[in-house]
């Protein structure tokens, strides 16, 4: 007698798993472990091949699998990269508490972005600096570092050349971009460089064809001073309230217009 342990579809998400792992990650695992940066092409590629959410129930946008599958792909991208593995692994734990804890609103707002593959980036190096004043527009000695290694006493002031190159990869190949907020104090010519390159890197993709849309005064400040405030799709001085109306909510100046 013979027992399966595993189910047909089961099996079918284990293979397709062992052939991700096998032709996308193991050939940059290494350079991954001595870069320990998580290599966001491989993302892509999980994106692609529908395994970003296995976890996720059908009607937040995943596959509806249970633990065990979850198990499974972790195991498979794990044999490839230990690194990769976690990283997949950590993504699904988080979203853990929203499905088992959260409320509906919640899960409804969270779960369909994490089942897509969306994801959210933050800098991985920045400029820093040991004394800063705004008011006269002085700063003291800069120096770039990683995120993790900003001395004590030090002040972050612009993204770093690594998070520069980070964000252009990401953003590059994007239909829609929304920017809500500078990358640092574009203010002073010496942090204002990450700034002005995701405004440079937001005019050239509108050109490709991309919609993007600027909010925020200091937003809408920046890519005036970058020389790109018509290379966008549209700039508006609302920041807050840009977003609080692309959630959906009344905005209670519109509402007072359209209500005469």
């Amino acid at each position: 007698m013979t027992y399966e342990i595993f189910t047909k579809k089961q099996l079918e998400l284990q293979n397709k798993a062992r052939e991700l792992a096998d032709t996308v990650m193991r050939p940059v695992a290494a350079k991954y472990d001595v870069e320990q940066e998580y290599p966001w092409e491989v993302q892509k590629e999980i994106k692609a091949a529908g395994l970003s959410g296995v976890w996720i129930p059908e009607q937040y946008g995943g596959a509806g699998g249970s633990v065990l599958e979850l198990c499974l792909v972790v195991e498979e991208f794990s044999r490839a990269c230990g690194g990769m593995g976690v990283g997949y692994a950590v993504n699904a734990l988080g979203s853990f508490p929203i499905l088992v804890a959260g409320t509906e609103e919640q899960r409804e707002r969270y779960l369909p972005p994490i089942a897509a593959g969306d994801k959210l980036v933050l800098p991985v190096d920045c400029l820093v600096t040991d004394f800063f004043d705004f008011g006269a527009r002085k700063i003291g000695a800069i120096k770039q570092v990683d995120t993790d290694a900003i001395p004590g006493d030090w002040e972050s002031l612009d993204i770093g050349n690594k998070s520069i190159d980070k964000f252009r990869s990401i953003l590059s190949d994007a239909r829609t971009v929304v920017w809500n907020g500078p990358m640092g104090v574009f203010e002073i010519p010496e942090t204002a460089k990450g700034t002005y390159a995701i405004a440079e890197l937001l005019a050239d993709v509108t050109a490709r064809g991309a919609t993007t849309v600027i909010g925020g005064g200091d937003s809408a400040s920046a890519v005036a001073q970058a020389g790109v405030a018509d290379k966008v799709s549209h700039v508006s001085t609302g920041g807050g309230a840009s977003l609080e109306f692309m959630e959906g909510k009344t905005l209670p100046g519109v509402a007072a217009l359209t209500g005469k």
